[in-house]
């Protein structure tokens, strides 16, 4: 579990960390294989890319939200699914460039939305949703989640695609 010692500015600082190494191996990756299918999301490497992008704004915004003892949608997995695919196709044909761009510019929304939120603020509990499993979290336990951890959830699927490009010619 997060520490309630955990200030705005050190989640933010993770979150750098961790959305700098994402964006790095988004930019490393070829150009010519960047609509192929990752096995773990079934979108394709652009599709699961821009989804991570997506989800520094949502994320930041839940845990704004829960910071100022806002209540936070009832929100189901259903939901968040139905969200997903109707996001995929959105993105089906989105380029490199455009989920680099919202990439880079989500993760300073995102930097700038949760710095300067203080212990306090992050340790607020927001409404049980059951997304969350009907628990109360905390601020600090959605940005670990939601903003932290994310990125890596999805890097498994887009390394095995980034794998491929490097076994086939």
């Amino acid at each position: 579990m997060p520490s309630l010692t955990r200030s705005g500015k050190e989640i933010a600082a993770e979150f750098g960390a961790a959305s700098t190494s994402f964006i790095a191996a988004v930019e490393a990756f070829p150009e010519d294989r960047w609509h192929e299918t990752c096995p773990d999301e079934g979108w394709s490497y652009a599709v699961t890319a821009h989804h991570v992008a997506s989800g520094f704004e949502v994320a930041s915004g839940f845990v704004q939200a829960v910071a100022a003892g806002e209540v936070l949608p009832e929100l189901t997995w259903d939901d968040v699914n139905a969200q997903n695919a109707a996001h995929a196709m959105r993105m089906a044909r989105v380029t490199k460039s455009e989920v680099l761009a919202a990439l880079r510019e989500l993760r300073a929304l995102a930097i700038a939305a949760v710095s300067p939120l203080t212990r306090e603020q992050l340790g607020r509990r927001g409404n049980p949703i059951p997304l969350f499993g009907g628990q109360s979290l905390m601020a600090t336990e959605i940005a670990d989640m939601l903003l932290v951890k994310h990125p890596a959830m999805h890097t498994t699927g887009m390394n095995a695609v980034a794998f491929r490009s490097r076994l086939q010619p």
